[in-house]
């Protein structure tokens, strides 16, 4: 269909006008409700690509406000750890080969929540030490 959509509404009303005074045939009447529900046909595949859209948007919408919670997991992990390294900066330089470096008695692991990077990462260096 090379016409406009207009043009093809425009000629179904003038057709189905002329049908009705009796001046047209039914061929053209048929010609142009075939165009109509071609026109239909084309709307209704336009609003189903608008919703497969929609959804697309919305998943992408999802992806980025989980994105953006991890963000701000993370900036909160990063705090904390540097809170942490400040508050213990004589402990941390403290260095004696062989010997529990927290002189406070607080375990560190503790501060963050379980399954964080920092948690994990603390984690892995105590068991590390543990093995020597």
């Amino acid at each position: 269909m090379n016409r406009p959509d207009s043009s093809v509404l425009s000629r179904l009303l003038a057709s189905a006008y002329a049908f009705v005074a009796g001046n047209a045939s039914q061929e053209v009447m048929n010609a142009a409700e075939a165009e109509a529900a071609q026109l239909q046909a084309n709307i209704d595949g336009l609003n189903g690509q608008i919703t497969a859209l929609t959804a697309e948007r919305d998943s992408a919408q999802a992806q980025v406000t989980a994105l953006t919670s991890e963000r701000d997991t993370l900036k909160t992990e990063a705090e904390q750890l540097r809170q942490w390294k400040e508050n213990h900066a004589k402990t941390t330089q403290a260095v004696v080969p062989g010997t529990d470096q927290n002189l406070t008695g607080e375990d560190p692991i503790k501060k963050f929540p379980e399954g964080s990077l920092m948690r994990t990462a603390l984690e892995a260096i105590t068991a590390k030490n543990a093995k020597k």
